[in-house]
């Protein structure tokens, strides 16, 4: 029995008049299919045990309290009573009481005569802040919510917020005087350009730097080259003194990755080749693994069977520098953790890419910080634009279609092969698209792949970590894995016949062997983060055809650097990853990259995850749907519901007491 079930149950056994449970039973399908707790209805009807409302007034609450989780997963902090929200929860509760008089500006109606009469007072107080402590809530605060300036917001969420909003003032508002003013590059062979080099210049003093850049900028050479400066402006810091962490253990690997490339080579090309050969301050930290970065949650000692942080004010980080790639992935949550953590005396460089989708959770810090940051604080803020990595002709392409969406479309099987450019393909009918996904297909898994990949070898499952010239297969595994990553098709939706679970469905029924679970062969995906066998939500791998003593053993394998890591594939936490979501291939690159539109316009398809997804592909860039869907998507952009920015460079938003 799954959740939904279990609540609808525990609803039927309430003695509730049979609309009204009708009416929650629809709501808690509602949070299943937004991917949210259905027990979430049960909480929020307890809750409001504490109130003198009938039930059906408690009905109108809990419209709201649902909206606003709605809202909390959609990345918002707040609730709009004029947003989609509210709207959606009146939808689902016409339909479960037979066009019942649920209407969201009804709804909210009722919901602020409560405000009126007092009778949520329990719930809301007066969402006041303390006079003599503005940025924070009141000492003792118990109530749950706050309703300020016609929003509800949880009162933990407004705490996080200003908290972060003061936090980031202080730092802006702190400059150190710089302890060494000379050129900390002498002798520096790596490659940074003189803009990179002036940005790097740009950071001694400062308690809190931002860095955008899109894909291929130098952002990580940016990292390094920061680690070389630091060591040139502060000779004795020590690196256990920085730390280099990233939202997803999926970046952070790739982080350190590249870094130790660079190290190995920092005093030029084949100079370094382990921390006795290192050129650089740093070089030795980061070769021998001392400056590994790490994620987020581990660097700030996350422990899950509390919610809780290890880190904080009253265990502050012990760090004089923290640089966070991938910032953009970073939510409230994740924000007001870290800003906590740190000492007031620590620098803190964020490095992302404004342009992209914001953090799946709540809030979007990066994002908000530059909407007003660079006018109020130009020496704390950066902008990379030079793009190294995709080929001029696909950079030109992308640019005229993020500008204007201005391109010829082609049809679903025209383009193939395409080298250095941005193909869109029509397929506006289901045999156009599969048409399409024909192509996409047998590029990549020809007979040739099939054949590799089904040809059973004996593998020991002891032997989990296989370096070059371990195995005698390590040449074809590797390869296997290059062409199952190598064109991924990135999708808006799970759902929908454009969807993740429709495209895995379409390409594994077209396996040489045609039967159920995951087949040797087929791209995966793990799903959520496994620190036991350190393997991160989003590493790829592929199904191996393995054996042992003479027995089946598929088994799945991973290319972290040089080294193939190979698990037995009972247990792992992995789904198909022929296609997967925009969302999923932040933080990474391929040679080439298909975006799937959806057939009807989503409120998902935006600019941000458009930019996302073209910016993933270094050579070639398909698009495939229809001209209309396309232009919806560009002309629809991410727009977060929140009180930071407005309170870090400003507003100090005093609530007005409830009429």
């Amino acid at each position: 029995m799954n959740e939904a079930s279990l609540v609808q149950k525990i609803l039927g056994r309430l003695e509730l008049e049979p609309e009204i449970t009708r009416a929650l039973c629809a709501l808690a399908r509602t949070l299943e299919e937004a991917r949210l707790a259905p027990g979430l209805v049960l909480w929020a009807w307890d809750l409001l045990g504490v109130c003198q409302l009938t039930v059906s007034e408690k009905l109108t609450v809990v419209a709201h309290l649902l909206a606003l989780f709605l809202a909390e997963g959609r990345g918002h902090t707040t609730l709009d009573p004029e947003g989609p929200e509210l709207a959606e929860i009146a939808r689902r509760l016409r339909e479960a009481t037979e066009d019942g008089p649920f209407t969201a500006p009804r709804l909210a109606a009722e919901f602020r005569r409560f405000l009126e009469n007092r009778s949520l007072v329990a719930l809301l107080g007066d969402g006041a802040p303390d006079p003599a402590a503005p940025d924070s809530l009141k000492p003792g605060w118990a109530a749950p919510l706050v309703f300020c300036d016609g929003q509800l917001q949880f009162s933990r969420t407004r705490w996080m917020e200003r908290e972060c909003a003061r936090l980031l003032r202080e730092r802006f508002g702190t400059v150190d005087e710089a302890a060494d003013h000379t050129d900390p590059f002498a002798g520096f062979a790596g490659e940074l350009d003189d803009v990179q080099r002036r940005m790097i210049r740009q950071v001694p003093g400062k308690r809190v730097f931002w860095i955008s850049g899109g894909p291929g900028t130098g952002k990580t050479s940016c990292i390094y080259g920061l680690l070389w400066a630091l060591g040139r402006w502060s000779p004795g810091l020590d690196a256990g003194r920085i730390a280099i962490a990233a939202p997803t253990g999926k970046a952070g690997f790739r982080i350190t990755q590249s870094l130790r490339r660079m190290a190995a080579a920092g005093g030029g090309p084949g100079k370094a080749t382990g921390p006795g050969d290192a050129v650089g301050p740093y070089d030795a930290a980061i070769l021998d693994g001392r400056l590994d970065a790490s994620t987020l949650h581990r660097l700030l000692d996350y422990r899950p069977g509390t919610d809780r942080f290890g880190r904080h004010e009253g265990s502050p980080l012990e760090l004089d520098w923290v640089i966070v790639d991938e910032s953009s992935m970073v939510d409230l949550v994740l924000c007001h953790a870290l800003l906590r953590a740190l000492p007031a005396t620590a620098g803190l460089i964020w490095i992302g890419d404004r342009d992209q989708l914001p953090a799946v959770g709540r809030g979007a810090l990066f994002q908000a910080s530059w909407e007003q940051g660079p006018a109020r604080y130009p020496d704390h803020y950066f902008r990379l634009e030079r793009n190294y990595r995709a080929e001029q002709g696909l950079a030109g392409d992308i640019r005229r279609v993020m500008d204007r969406g201005e391109k010829t479309w082609e049809g679903p099987v025209a383009g193939f092969p395409a080298q250095n450019r941005l193909v869109l393909h029509r397929t506006e009918s289901a045999r156009q698209w599969h048409e399409f996904l024909d192509q996409v297909f047998s590029r990549t898994f020809d007979r040739s792949y099939w054949d590799a990949a089904l040809d059973a070898f004996e593998w020991d499952p002891s032997q989990i970590a296989v370096e070059p010239g371990g195995h005698p297969r390590y040449p074809e595994i590797v390869e296997l894995l290059r062409r199952a990553g190598s064109a991924p098709v990135l999708c808006v939706t799970h759902a929908g016949s454009r969807g993740t679970v429709a495209v895995n469905e379409y390409f594994h029924r077209k396996h040489p062997w045609g039967t159920f679970g995951l087949l040797p062969g087929e791209p995966v995906m793990v799903q959520v983060n496994d620190y036991q066998r350190s393997l991160w939500n989003g590493d790829f791998g592929v199904v191996l055809h393995a054996t042992w003593q003479g027995e089946p053993l598929p088994c799945v394998a991973f290319l972290q650097g040089d080294q193939l890591r190979i698990f037995p594939l009972a247990g792992l936490p992995l789904a198909r990853a022929f296609a997967f979501s925009v969302h999923k291939s932040q933080g990474s690159e391929f040679p080439e990259v298909t975006l799937a539109l959806p057939e009807v316009p989503s409120l998902m398809l935006t600019r941000e995850l458009i930019y996302t997804a073209i910016t993933r592909g270094r050579s070639c860039v398909r698009i495939a749907g229809t001209p209309p869907i396309l232009q919806a998507g560009l002309s629809t952009t991410v727009e977060r519901r929140m009180n930071l920015s407005r309170w870090l460079f400003g507003d100090q938003a005093k609530c007005r007491q409830p009429p």
